[in-house]
């Protein structure tokens, strides 16, 4: 059995169903991505900037509600 995680992104109406390990894996990049950014004003425009092109990365990926893996999500 798996565990599976219904996310939205910013930008996008639709959502995505993502497994537990992939969830963990796009929460911790932009966790990292917030992290680098530091205190620079526009950290929230540049974060929603990630997540929408996450977004439509996903809408390619799995065009049919598939349920992405971690796999699915590197490089």
């Amino acid at each position: 059995m798996q565990k599976v995680t219904v996310i939205s992104l910013t930008g996008h109406t639709r959502q995505f169903r993502l497994t537990d390990e992939a969830y963990t894996n796009l929460e911790r990049y932009l966790e990292q991505a917030r992290v680098r950014l530091g205190n620079d004003p526009d950290v929230n425009e540049v974060i929603g900037d990630l997540e929408r092109s996450i977004g439509e990365r996903l809408d390619v990926l799995a065009p049919n509600d598939e349920v992405l893996g971690a796999n699915l999500l590197r490089g």
